[in-house]
């Protein structure tokens, strides 16, 4: 799975993403490379390697913690994954 995972909703900045540990239809587990803080609002965009689409859905921090290689993020989506969308990601 490749991730990009950027601070704020507005699509700029530095891509702080590292990989993805799991989804569901409510959030994801992110890992970064930048500490990121409880409360604070991220974009992340999901695209499967061998897929041409690509899921993009913003969220907010609700949890972080550090592991070896960079930083855990848990993610409340702003809104649920569709069915199409789990489907791309799956």
């Amino acid at each position: 799975m490749i991730v990009t995972c950027l601070r704020g909703t507005l699509g700029l900045g530095q891509d702080i993403g590292v990989g993805l540990h799991d989804f569901s239809e409510e959030g994801i587990r992110l890992v970064t490379s930048t500490l990121l803080v409880p409360g604070e609002e991220v974009e992340a965009c999901l695209a499967p390697v061998f897929q041409s689409k690509a899921v993009t859905i913003t969220g907010t921090v609700i949890w972080t913690g550090e592991t070896s290689g960079g930083f855990w993020a848990g993610v409340r989506l702003s809104r649920r994954l569709t069915y199409p969308e789990l489907l791309i990601l799956t």
